[in-house]
């Protein structure tokens, strides 16, 4: 490995470890500020499917930033450094990171209290488009900064023949729908059932935390429901594939 492309791995790895590095680091604290009090859930909004979705993924992307996940990424993509493969999916990683951290926080409007921006309104695409900052750029140089080190220093890959697969896209939709799928059975035993009080709008992670398992036993329902989901569908995806074999 030349100099040039060892500072570059440097760089790439410095950018990702930067959030982390950001988040640990004692933040000073302001001699002034404002403080407002509202009574009750002011953040509540419109039920929506995508809630869960959210509030996963900001659990997610919260403890991948505190926990250098990213940096651990561009680690794990040099160690394969001669992989231009492996550098493309340690970028498309940190790109993903990058691009969904904007969008899980709960936005609130201007006026204190006003309560929280409805998912996919005009208001909540404006404030996703403001809420850049220097996490998701830091996390976008570290992926070109990848992309570069294994593409242009690293040694060029033989063609190997390998059996066709699925689209990435395609393996993704599926995982989506499975979630959405699970999220909305959840969401709907929990509004029959009545006595939990937690609603799933935090994702499901915070749903089934320790403590709230505690609280209420009955969430422990939830593992052999999904449980029965993944054979259901195992089932169906068997049939359909052998029905699309025969014909």
């Amino acid at each position: 490995m030349s100099r040039l492309a060892l500072l570059i791995w440097v760089a790439a790895l410095t950018a990702a470890a930067y959030p982390t590095w950001d988040t640990w680091r004692p933040q000073a604290e302001s001699e002034h500020g404002v403080f407002y009090g509202c009574f009750g859930n002011y953040l509540d909004e419109s039920p929506s499917l995508f809630q869960p979705l959210r509030g996963d993924l900001a659990t997610m992307t919260e403890l991948a930033t505190t926990w250098a996940v990213p940096a651990l990424v561009v680690l794990a993509a040099l160690g394969r450094w001669h992989s231009a493969a492996a550098g493309r999916r340690a970028a498309a990683v940190l790109t993903l990171i990058a691009f969904i951290r904007p969008l899980t926080p709960v936005y609130a409007g201007d006026a204190p209290c006003e309560g929280g921006l409805p998912l996919f309104s005009l208001d909540w695409f404006k404030t996703v488009a403001c809420a850049w900052g220097p996490y998701e750029l830091a996390l976008l140089t570290a992926a070109l900064l990848v992309l570069l080190a294994t593409h242009a220093f690293g040694p060029a890959e033989e063609p190997s023949i390998t059996a066709p697969s699925r689209p990435a896209w395609h393996r993704g939709l599926a995982l989506l729908i499975d979630y959405l799928a699970v999220a909305a059975l959840v969401t709907i035993a929990v509004r029959v059932g009545g006595g939990w009080s937690l609603e799933v709008t935090g994702g499901l992670l915070q749903w089934l935390s320790f403590d709230q398992v505690l609280g209420d036993p009955a969430r422990l329902l939830f593992y052999p429901a999904l449980v029965l989901y993944i054979l259901v569908r195992w089932r169906f995806t068997r049939r359909l594939a052998a029905s699309g074999d025969g014909g």
